[in-house]
């Protein structure tokens, strides 16, 4: 297969990108930025996974050699790409620009990466998305910009499934729960939260970024009969374990 991975500097990006090589596929991922295009070079170098400059808030800028490689056909795409939530803060606390990047970061550069594939995939009979979302599409707190960005992404998707299940190009959405990235050190990192968080977690631990990529497989198999689902990576989460709750009440 031919497989195109968004967000190919993060753990969860390279999990996915891996594992994929590593069964034999054509792979390539995308950075932002022209630094952190360098710095994905430097992660695969010898991988024979390449990268490519795909910046999401300006798609169309700097994304020749992406369309170029995208041209022959790909077979699989990860929307993994999300802009980093800087600040956590309430609605009204955001600016309209804050809020107009935020979304236009999460949607509007997807929608366009999406519309590049899939006149392809429909005219070949066989393509297979994956959106990487987030449990926080349940409720999160300072994260509106985020979740709005997200579950846009996933009503997308569903009418994905629909509008194009009968070319054989399914649409899944993956939804990672805490999972021990540089992303998310800032709250593992911190033991206190660590311990509490984790031990609400049915599984009483967090998630690792191979597990994520792991999860991901059956999504992109070539005989798939999975469309139109969300699935959830996050250990058991929403539900959570009250014993815990009560444990932290009382501390």
């Amino acid at each position: 297969m031919k497989v195109l991975v968004t967000g190919g500097r993060s753990e969860i990006g390279q999990a996915i990108a891996r594992k994929r090589r590593a069964r034999g596929d054509e792979v390539a991922v995308t950075a932002g930025t022209a630094a952190t295009l360098d710095e994905c070079r430097k992660i695969y170098e010898g991988s024979g996974i390449l990268a490519h400059l795909f910046d999401l808030e300006n798609p169309v800028a700097g994304s020749e050699n992406l369309l170029a490689w995208l041209a022959s056909g790909v077979d699989g795409v990860v929307l993994n790409a999300a802009p980093a939530t800087r600040s956590l803060k309430r609605l009204h606390e955001f600016t309209d620009a804050e809020v107009r990047t935020s979304v236009d970061g999460l949607v509007h550069g997807n929608v366009w990466l999406l519309r590049q594939v899939l006149d392809g995939m429909m005219r070949r009979k066989f393509g297979r998305l994956v959106m990487i979302s987030s449990m926080a599409v349940f409720g999160s707190g300072r994260y509106p910009a985020y979740c709005l960005g997200k579950a846009g992404m996933e009503g997308l998707f569903m009418n994905l499934a629909i509008d194009y299940g009968e070319f054989n190009v399914t649409a899944n959405i993956m939804r990672p729960g805490l999972i021990a990235t540089k992303r998310t050190e800032r709250f593992w990192k911190r033991g206190e939260y660590a311990h509490t968080i984790a031990a609400m977690i049915p599984m009483t631990r967090l998630g690792q970024p191979d597990e994520v990529a792991e999860a991901v497989e059956p999504l992109l198999a070539e005989k798939c009969y999975i469309n139109g689902t969300a699935l959830n990576c996050a250990g058991g989460m929403p539900s959570v374990r009250l014993e815990a709750l009560l444990a932290a009440k009382k501390s």
